[in-house]
């Protein structure tokens, strides 16, 4: 969890390099535990990735967090990721 919020400091100080090895650290200690935090952990990698045009990366982890079953997967209904 300190990771998550560590890395969603980071993002909020336009760290956003530096929130990414936090996040993933995060995402990888709370997969199988916390769905609702990975799939959270997950969202805010993928926009640190957006953030820094890394699209492919950035896509491959938001589609992650729309499969797990966290907050995020009511997005599966709507959103189209490609």
């Amino acid at each position: 969890m300190a990771h998550s919020v560590l890395g969603y400091a980071y993002i909020k100080q336009d760290k956003t390099a530096a929130a990414i090895p936090e996040l993933r650290a995060a995402a990888g200690l709370l997969k199988g535990l916390d769905e609702q935090q990975y799939s959270i952990a997950l969202y805010r990698l993928g926009f640190a990735y957006a953030k820094l045009s890394r699209v492919n990366e950035a896509r491959e982890v938001l589609a992650e967090a729309v499969r797990s079953q966290g907050q995020y997967k009511e997005c599966r209904k709507s959103c189209w990721l490609r």
